[in-house]
């Protein structure tokens, strides 16, 4: 499987730096599992008919469909640069808010990491 997403950043003490590439190919050829088991709900638990799809429970047709809308909006927010600031500044609003002490312990040594 390609990596559907490359990120570099760097933690400073009042912001970040972040630098993005979005392989907008590797997410279009994603099938309908990959994008909802592999993806979408390892970030997110989703609705209880994903789950009931992702459980091999028999669907209609009509719930089916509604499966695929469901992997279609995922796969076009997997790919967009705006969903994943929004998750992850939630994340460092989330722990800021936790532990303020141990927010600015990180942050004061500026850290740096690229995958």
């Amino acid at each position: 499987m390609s990596l559907l997403l490359k990120c570099a950043y760097a933690v400073m003490f009042n912001h970040y730096h972040v630098v993005l590439f979005v392989n907008e190919a590797a997410g279009k050829a994603l099938t309908i599992r990959e994008v909802v088991l592999e993806r979408w709900t390892h970030l997110f638990a989703g609705p209880v008919l994903v789950q009931r799809y992702l459980a091999g429970d028999k669907l209609s047709k009509a719930e089916y469909q509604r499966v695929e809308q469901f992997a279609d909006d995922y796969r076009s927010r997997l790919l967009d640069i705006g969903w994943f600031m929004r998750c992850l500044n939630e994340h460092l609003a989330r722990d800021y808010l936790s532990d303020t002490h141990q927010f600015f312990t990180f942050t004061q040594q500026g850290r740096r990491s690229q995958y």
